[in-house]
């Protein structure tokens, strides 16, 4: 009898990890893998100094993105200031940032202001990491709807266009109008 009470129990239990999806005690993993199986841990600026030599100048913007972002991830600056910093040309930064930002590395939060990516470059205590990674998305979202707003005003700049093309066809047509009525 005793052991049917323990069956009754084990299937009651079981039941219940199936339900809530938990594991039972005696499943449960003691150590559970790292998430982080890409992780490496590096001396940033040994690391840049070695092989900047080899890198072209677009690598050259993205290591002194990594250099000069706070640790926040957030970077503070214009063209300019990053084309004399690394001595590129304006154009190259320009399209760096551009492909940067299409490839989800930063996001840009207004002029001279971006965000980086904290899933692929972030200093700091681990905890701080998500509080980054959701000042990140809300960037991304800010982004988005900016981009969205920006479509919006270049169509409503192609109906005004279309508009002012609309009422001088108008007016030559009422000339044109006029005209064959005196005629007549």
């Amino acid at each position: 009898m005793k052991q049917e009470t323990n069956t009754q129990n084990n299937s009651d239990e079981k039941r219940s990890h199936e339900q809530t999806g938990s594991l039972p005690p005696s499943q449960t993993p003691i150590d559970e893998p790292r998430k982080d199986t890409d992780f490496y841990k590096v001396n940033l600026s040994d690391f840049l100094k070695t092989i900047e030599p080899l890198a072209n100048q677009k690598t050259k913007i993205c290591y002194w993105i990594i250099r000069k972002m706070n640790q926040d991830n957030y970077l503070h600056a214009t063209f300019r200031q990053i084309a004399t910093e690394t001595n590129a040309s304006y154009g190259t930064v320009a399209e760096t940032m551009k492909q940067l930002q299409k490839n989800n590395f930063i996001c840009k939060i207004n002029s001279g202001r971006y965000i980086v990516n904290p899933d692929i470059v972030f200093q700091g205590a681990p905890e701080k990491c998500t509080e980054i990674q959701g000042a990140y998305q809300d960037a991304l979202k800010a982004g988005k709807m900016t981009s969205d707003e920006k479509q919006l005003r270049e169509y409503q700049k192609q109906i005004d266009k279309l508009k002012k093309q609309a009422i001088s066809l108008k007016k030559k047509i009422d000339i044109i109008n006029s005209d064959n009525h005196r005629t007549q």
